[in-house]
Order: structure tokens, then sequence, then C-alpha cells
């Protein structure tokens, strides 16, 4: 059974809701996010709440040193995403040297 179908499936079941695709996760790592956010301004990276299209939960535009995040992200998402986005070494040494 390919996954839509099985989704179409239990949709229409009523036994069970349908998986989510991110697991909302404990919303208490917000001084830890704070730190960073203020690492990553020492070095000329904002951090910004803007829309996002589809499922992304958040971008990097290297051109304007942005990292913009989904409105509503929870606090360990938001504090995880800039260890995922492609900054250059020294930005990447800011926010590895709080861990």
């Amino acid at each position: 059974m390919r996954w839509w179908e099985w989704r179409r499936q239990l949709a229409g079941s009523g036994d069970k809701p349908s998986p989510e695709f991110f697991t909302p996760l404990p919303d208490d790592e917000w001084e830890r996010y704070g730190l960073v956010v203020t690492a990553l301004a020492e070095e000329e990276v904002r951090v910004l709440t803007r829309r996002m299209v589809g499922a992304a939960q958040s971008y990097y535009q290297p051109s304007t040193e942005i990292i913009a995040l989904r409105p509503g992200l929870d606090s360990h998402c938001k504090f995880l995403v800039p260890f995922h986005v492609d900054l250059i070494p020294t930005q990447r040494a800011s926010i590895t040297r709080l861990e």
C-alpha cells in the first residue's frame, strides 16, 4: 500500500488521527534561543519570523544574512534551526561556543 492510500484510509476510518510530520516538542528553550540570536546578531545575521510556503519551517538567505522562521514555531525548533543552515565558519563558531 502506498503512503497516500494508507493516509486516505486512516483519515476516513475515524479510529486514529492522521500522523503529523512534525512532533511538537516542549517549549522550554527560550533562554538558549535568545543566546543564539544574540550571538548571530554579533555576526550580523538577523533571525526573523516570516510566512512560509508549504511545509517549510525555515530558510536562510546568505545574500542578506537572514534566517527566517515560520511563525508559531516552538522554542526547541527555533533554537535548532541556526545549527542547520549553511553559515560561514566564523558565524558557526559564534553559536557553537554556546553549547
